[in-house]
């Protein structure tokens, strides 16, 4: 089995490189914790109380939540930031609702678990890890160029 792919543009992507090998580790959890997001979701949300409503619920957050789950992953996401904001989200929404005395006309528990995911997904890679990534390129790239001027 080959562990390269090489697009028509001529860029190849190896499982060897470190970055894709991440990413590919990354994809396992994130689709476990989403597919547990989709699943509190769909109970939260179903449209009645009986067995089949439940059912109908908990497959409609798994269809919805988990390729979610994938997309997060493979922008950079890691699961254990998704899961703790997640759940951090899904207890201090409605609290901070109650608390400032507000009526909403949807169901909290899941909007703080799926918003607290996405947080907790993307702004640790958009502001810590992202910028980290881009100055060990940049330092990369400058080391390459002044190696090639030096004689």
């Amino acid at each position: 089995m080959r562990s390269e792919l090489v697009s028509p543009a001529g860029f190849e992507l190896s499982l060897r490189d470190p970055l894709v090998r991440a990413t590919v580790q990354r994809i396992p959890g994130m689709l476990a914790v989403w597919l547990g997001f989709g699943v509190i979701t769909g109970v939260a949300t179903a449209p009645g109380v009986g067995p089949i409503a439940v059912a109908a619920g908990i497959t409609a957050g798994i269809i919805v939540l988990t390729p979610f789950g994938l997309f997060l992953a493979l922008v950079g996401g890691r699961w254990m930031a998704s899961l703790a904001a997640g759940l951090l989200g899904m207890v201090l929404v409605p609290a901070i609702v109650r608390v400032a005395d507000l009526s909403p006309g949807v169901s909290l528990v899941p909007l703080g678990l799926v918003f607290g995911g996405i947080a907790g997904a993307t702004v640790v890679t958009a502001c810590y890890r992202l910028p980290r990534l881009l100055m060990t390129l940049g330092r990369a790239q400058l080391a390459q160029a002044t190696s090639l001027k030096s004689p």
